[in-house]
């Protein structure tokens, strides 16, 4: 006979071992039989442990009875897991938290108020290392000025950082169909932070997106469909209709006189802040 509190114990000394020893980073819901490979569970074992138990780990004793040490091990192994998924779980929500400006209406991909009198359009290549400098000024825009402006990114993928600039434009399109708008920027965000660059691309561009809540499986699929790739081609469409030849490059538009303004090289926040009070004017 064990109690579900001993389980508890031996789980909450295991994740803490894993935590040590790096494994907690890397492990996938189903390595339960690679772990069992790496760790030795007696019942002696249980006699040397002394640790604090999480509250959200801890239940009112029960006992169970289980017929064999493998049926123990997986009831250990699957507790590990749900633990991992759940942690998961509540990386992915804290990361989308920092985008509630990220409106979730189905058919935007607006950051900001969609009502908002300006709008920057970003165009720009999450391989292109300018980029990745400026993408967060027309964000912080946004941030302090959250009734006046809003801020869409546009694809505009250079063909020299090719393959990788637009197999992470599609990608970001399929995080938006598969997971909404939150984890659209969330993503974007993500790839300028892993990407090593210039053409280089994302190790593992697939993590990067279950990073923020999209299923493998599905984002697999969508990979592999031409419906992302089409909202790029319009992108792509719409900077060249705006003479766009490199990145970043920002459009501003008043949406209550119908006035743009195309904006090269890299601005800081005050220089854009400058151009959007001349066009309020």
């Amino acid at each position: 006979m064990f109690s579900l509190k001993i389980i508890n114990l031996i789980t909450a000394a295991l994740i803490l071992s894993f935590i040590v020893t790096g494994v907690l980073s890397t492990i996938n819901y189903n390595d339960t039989v690679k772990l069992k490979q790496r760790v030795a569970l007696t019942e002696e074992g249980l006699k040397q442990l002394e640790i604090t138990i999480d509250t959200s780990m801890s239940e009112s004793p029960k006992s169970y009875t289980f017929k064999d040490k493998e049926e123990f091990d997986d009831a250990v192994f699957q507790r590990i897991n749900d633990y991992i998924k759940l942690k998961q779980k509540v990386d992915i929500d804290s990361k989308l938290k920092k985008y509630s400006l990220a409106i979730e209406n189905g058919s935007s991909q607006i950051y900001g108020n969609p009502s908002a009198r300006f709008t920057l359009l970003e165009f720009s290549d999450m391989e292109c290392p300018y980029c990745k400098q400026y993408q967060q000024t027309p964000m912080d825009i946004v941030n302090d000025n959250q009734i006046y402006v809003n801020l869409e990114f546009k694809h505009f993928p250079l063909s020299f950082h090719n393959p990788a600039a637009k197999r992470q434009a599609i990608a970001s399109e399929c995080v938006y169909g598969l997971a909404g708008n939150k984890a659209y920027w969330a993503f974007i965000h993500d790839v300028f932070e892993q990407t090593r660059g210039n053409g280089a691309g994302v190790m593992d561009l697939a993590g990067v997106a279950k990073g923020v809540g999209v299923k493998e499986q599905e984002f697999t699929a969508c990979m592999s469909s031409d419906r992302a790739f089409d909202k790029v081609k319009r992108d792509i469409e719409e900077g060249l209709s705006y003479g766009i030849n490199s990145t970043p490059v920002t459009v501003l538009i008043d949406n209550l006189t119908g006035d743009k303004k195309v904006i090269n090289n890299v601005q800081s926040k005050q220089q854009l802040l400058s151009i959007i009070s001349e066009m309020a004017k």
